[in-house]
C-alpha cells in the first residue's frame, strides 16, 4: 500500500467516524425538540382549557346578570302598574 492510499483511508475513516458523531447530536437534537413541541402542545391545550372555563363563567354571570336585570325590569313595570291603579283611585275619590 503506498502512503497515498493510508491517507485516503485515514481521510475516509474520520469522514466516517464524525459523520456519525455528527448525527448522533442531530438526532439528540431532533428528539428534544419535539419533546419541546409535545409540551408546548400540553400547555396550550391545558391554558386553552382554563381560559374556555373561564369564558364559560363569564357568559354565565353576563347571563345571571341579565336575568336580574329583566327581573328588575318586570319588578318596575309591576310597581308602575301598582303605581298607576293607586292614581286612578285617587282620581276617582
Amino acid at each position: 500500500m503506498k502512503l497515498r492510499d493510508m491517507m485516503f483511508l485515514v481521510i475516509g475513516g474520520l469522514l466516517v467516524i464524525s459523520g456519525m458523531v455528527l448525527n448522533s447530536l442531530l438526532s439528540g437534537n431532533a428528539d428534544a425538540q419535539e419533546i419541546q413541541i409535545e409540551v408546548a402542545k400540553r400547555v396550550t391545550d391545558d391554558n386553552s382549557r382554563h381560559i374556555k372555563g373561564l369564558i364559560k363563567e363569564i357568559q354565565k354571570e353576563i347571563k345571571q346578570g341579565e336575568i336580574l336585570k329583566q327581573l328588575d325590569d318586570y319588578k318596575n313595570s309591576q310597581q308602575e302598574g301598582i303605581q298607576d291603579r293607586w292614581f286612578r283611585r285617587q282620581d276617582r275619590r
